[in-house]
């Protein structure tokens, strides 16, 4: 679900088979906090079938990884979820959709994934 590499800096795109697949960073993540396309600390995130590459500003180690939870974003009424990152390919944009997390068993990773 996640790829990293290529020259220059850090980038990583993820990438899935199902596409109502989204992620869920807790408490922050590698990427710039200022770029609405992608995935912010504690918002749901959809993936889709995949996204753009996400510039990584945030430099981490196996020490300090960042985890996220892997499950399916799910759309709700609005009067019973916050606000959500969402969108197709190209990375999620907020809008004023609303998604519901839900986890898969046992899905998750981190940033730097483990290899």
């Amino acid at each position: 679900m996640l790829a990293v590499g290529g020259p220059g800096p850090d980038k990583i795109r993820f990438k899935s088979n199902d596409s109502k697949t989204a992620i869920w960073y807790i408490g922050g993540t590698p990427f710039d906090h200022r770029d609405p396309t992608a995935p912010q600390p504690d918002k749901v995130f959809s993936v889709g079938k995949k996204t753009k590459e996400f510039e990584v500003v945030r430099s981490l180690t196996r020490e300090n990884r960042l985890h996220f939870k892997c499950g399916e974003a799910v759309p709700v009424a609005a009067k019973r979820a916050s606000r959500a990152i969402v969108g197709g390919y190209g990375g999620g944009t907020t809008t004023g959709s609303t998604l519901k997390f839900k986890a898969w068993k046992g899905g998750g990773n981190g940033t730097p994934p483990d290899f």
